[in-house]
């Protein structure tokens, strides 16, 4: 049943998307983004079972992630894939690209005996990301766009800039959200 509220929530999510409603609360992209998190769950559950991706699955998701990216840049040179957006593209270029990508950080991921602690902490908090980074990017570029920082700047460094301020604004959030959950718990 819930494979089947995913995908259902998934084609409402887009339909919203493409008519704009209920954007600046985000719910569409909440819908959309449910096929990904069943995704991701299942991928985890497949794993949780000692079925670990070997090297060959590695390199598979490797070399599809390389080619669809690749095909992706010769169809649709200027074209950008902004999932917080709904924006697609080409469905099933965007797709494909999305699922190998995660199913590749997936499988390095658990194939590394290193722990990394922010993206741990970003997992465990990753809804405070995901609502509130819409809001963060928004009050970042604003700063940025007074400041006049973003006047004949590299975009790929102005979205570096951008990612890595909205990761700070919402892990101080998060921070602050867990402080005051124990605050009111005692």
């Amino acid at each position: 049943m819930i494979y089947i509220n995913a995908i259902g929530l998934f084609f409402i999510g887009l339909l919203l998307a493409q008519f704009r409603i209920f954007d600046f609360f985000m719910i569409s992209r909440g819908f959309v983004a449910q096929l990904f998190l069943l995704i991701g769950y299942s991928f985890k559950e497949y794993e949780s079972k000692k079925y670990k991706i070997n090297r060959w699955g590695v390199l598979i998701f490797a070399g599809l992630y390389f080619c669809v990216g690749v095909i992706s840049l010769l169809l649709y040179p200027s074209y950008s894939l902004d999932v917080h957006l709904n924006y697609y593209y080409n469905y099933i270029i965007c797709f494909l690209m999305i699922i190998s990508g995660n199913f590749l950080l997936f499988c390095v991921s658990s194939r590394a005996n290193v722990r990394l602690h922010i993206l741990e902490f970003i997992g465990k908090h990753s809804l405070i990301f995901y609502i509130w980074s819409g809001y963060a990017s928004f009050i970042f570029t604003k700063i940025l766009t007074i400041t006049g920082i973003t006047e004949n700047v590299n975009y790929q460094l102005i979205g570096l800039i951008e990612t890595v301020g909205a990761c700070i604004i919402l892990s101080v959030a998060a921070v602050t959200l867990n402080w005051i959950k124990q605050k009111l718990t005692r």
